[in-house]
């Protein structure tokens, strides 16, 4: 299989313009799981220490760290930067104090420590800097459908391509996008058949071709890669590279320790059926304050967690929880999810 590179114009913001302007960044984005995703992944390499992502690079001495004026390397610089950011994290969880900034939320349950959480996101968003691989063309590179219960896996790849946390320069970059889709895997390469070595072979021949072109892959075996997927078949075909299934970075709709779903390296990422291929107008509702169902389940039996859900669950009067099969005449989906504290499952 041949693999051309993707030269189409992308209309990007710079990272300063798009990051160091605070008054407007956030608003751009249109998916919140985006943020998710890149805030989770940036806190991951921030917490790593002696440069466990490039464990297969030379070793960065605590000299790099010095005030000495040896000329820098990019790599090290990147590794300077996230030392710096583990100390600002470290210092914050020490410190009472509150930040201006009207994202801040200063309490809650949901957090270990709030002004730890606050740091890190605040770093994510002045350092991190992710690289999308141009190689491929659409429809299986690039390119997925941005609509129905997949549709995330479109709107994520295709936002990556003009989000501002992107970085045309590989050599400032923590992370590297593998920009394959799953869905169109299946759609344009998969045989109908229980033979699923062509989809296997797509993904392996394009993690060869940017093996050969670039050297960030070898660098670090794959752990600095990230790949995303919301169809069921994602950890599976993942895991025929070997590399892309132990070390790179994974945010993925199943998100099943069963199929090999890593806790402490994976990103879960929920499902939400978009039937016109955008999120407009399906986000926001009241203040949480005022929300009062904690779990939220409305969908058809199959699979074992559905019908033990269901059993234990089905048209109970607990507070804080709503499971049922269906919603009854009437009722409107997106409202319900808006009353939500908490969703465990998209309707289907």
């Amino acid at each position: 299989m041949t693999i051309y590179r993707h030269d189409e114009d992308i209309n990007t913001l710079t990272f300063s313009q798009k990051i160091l302007e605070r008054e407007t960044n956030m608003s751009t984005f249109k998916v919140p799981w985006l943020m998710m995703i890149l805030v989770t992944t940036f806190f991951q390499l921030v917490i790593s220490t002696n440069s466990t992502i490039f464990h297969h690079t030379s070793n960065i001495s605590n000299s790099s760290f010095s005030s000495n004026k040896k000329p820098q390397t990019n790599l090290q610089k990147i590794e300077r930067g996230l030392a710096r950011a583990r100390a600002a994290i470290k210092k914050a969880r020490n410190s009472h104090l509150t930040e201006e900034d009207p994202d801040y939320v200063p309490s809650g349950s949901v957090y270990w420590h709030a002004n730890t959480f606050h740091r890190s996101y605040l770093e994510m968003e002045k350092r991190f800097r992710i690289y999308v691989y141009e190689e491929g063309d659409p429809p299986i590179f690039h390119n997925a459908p941005c609509y129905g219960i997949l549709g995330l896996e479109g709107i994520f790849i295709n936002d990556m391509e003009i989000s501002g946390f992107r970085t045309m320069d590989p050599e400032k970059a923590h992370v590297y996008f593998l920009p394959f889709s799953i869905i169109t895997l299946i759609n344009y390469v998969f045989t109908g058949t229980s033979n699923w070595e062509p989809m296997y072979n797509t993904v392996r021949d394009y993690i060869n071709v940017i093996n050969q072109k670039y050297p960030y892959w070898n660098r670090s075996l794959g752990a600095d890669h990230l790949m995303f997927a919301c169809h069921d078949w994602g950890p599976k075909i993942s895991r025929s590279i070997p590399h892309l299934y132990k070390n790179s970075i994974r945010a993925l709709c199943n998100a099943n320790t069963s199929e090999g779903f890593k806790l402490s390296r994976d990103v879960s990422l929920p499902e939400i059926y978009l039937p016109h291929g955008t999120t407009e107008g399906l986000l926001g509702g009241p203040s949480p304050s005022v929300r009062t169902i904690l779990v939220f389940f409305s969908g058809g039996v199959h699979g074992y967690i559905r019908e033990v859900l269901l059993k234990h669950w089905e048209n109970k009067t607990e507070d804080g929880v709503k499971i049922q099969k269906y919603l009854p005449k009437g009722e409107n989906y997106y409202t319900q999810v808006a009353l939500l504290l908490f969703k465990v499952k998209q309707y289907d």
